[in-house]
Parts: C-alpha cells; structure tokens; sequence
C-alpha cells in the first residue's frame, strides 16, 4: 500500500490533516457538510465530505440517513459521541483513502475513508458456524497435514 498515492486509483494510506464543518456548496438537499483532509505519503492532499441530510443512502446504506452515516464514519475514525465540535481531534489519526476516478474520467476523488469498498469483514459467529456443519454434512473425509501429492506440493 505505500507505492500507492492519492492521484492513482485505489487505497492509500493516509493521515487527517484538517477536520471541519461547512457550509454545503455540493449537495442541495445537505444540512451541512463534513469536511475531511487527508494527505498521502508523497504529500499530496485530497478532502472527503460527508453529507449531513435527512436523504437515505443507497445500496447498502439504504437504511440510514446520510447524516447517520456521515456519523457512523466519524465514529470509526475515532470522533467520540457524535461531538462535531470536536472535529480537530481526528487530526493525526491514521486511516486509508480508496480513490476512484470521476465519471467524466478526469478526476481522482476519495470514494471511501477508512474501510469500506473491498475491505474485508468478518462472518458472524453463528453463521461460521452454519458453514462448518455443511462441511461436516458432506462427509468428506478429514485431511492429514502430512498428506503430500507427487505432482501438488501444496497438498
């Protein structure tokens, strides 16, 4: 991750520069806006908003406001209690950007701050172990560590 950067397409790492509230100037139906800098390790800085409206997100975020989610993401960047006067206190924390590029092509925006896109989550446990009693269901037989193929040398 450290070859990348936030003028290329993909996850960086990076690290809050400036954190504020503003006026909302992109989105009409905003309340306000969440204003995130961060800068990569070349230096190059890039700012991600986060709409605060009464409008519900899309796709999986179609059950929150995006105010909630503008929250939910603060929250996981470390902003305790929703307090967004207390914004300055994200400055210096560590997190990732993923950029994509805009739909005219010309631009690399930050998409996702922190997690997100194609970050890996964990299974419940429940659900893992739902899986684990299919697998049992199948009888396939257990599997030695010392069994080794002549042409597989992973196995």
């Amino acid at each position: 991750m450290s070859e990348m950067n936030l003028n290329i397409v993909g996850t960086s790492q990076v690290t809050v520069k400036e954190s504020f509230v503003s006026e909302t100037n992109t989105y009409e139906d905003s309340i306000f806006e969440i204003v995130i800098v961060v800068q990569d390790n070349i230096g190059t800085q890039k700012h991600w908003i986060g709409s605060c409206s009464s409008n519900y997100g899309r796709g999986t975020f179609s059950d929150r406001t995006q105010t909630q989610i503008t929250l939910q993401k603060l929250a996981e960047l470390g902003l305790k209690d929703n307090d967004i006067e207390r914004l300055d206190s994200l400055v210096g924390v560590t997190t990732t950007a993923t950029t994509k590029a805009s739909q005219c092509g010309k631009y690399i925006n930050i998409s996702y701050l922190g997690g997100g896109g194609n970050k890996p989550k964990a299974m419940k446990k429940d659900r893992v172990a739902e899986l684990a009693q299919q697998i049992k269901d199948t009888n396939i037989p257990p599997v030695s560590a010392e069994v080794v193929s002549p042409t597989n040398p992973f196995l």
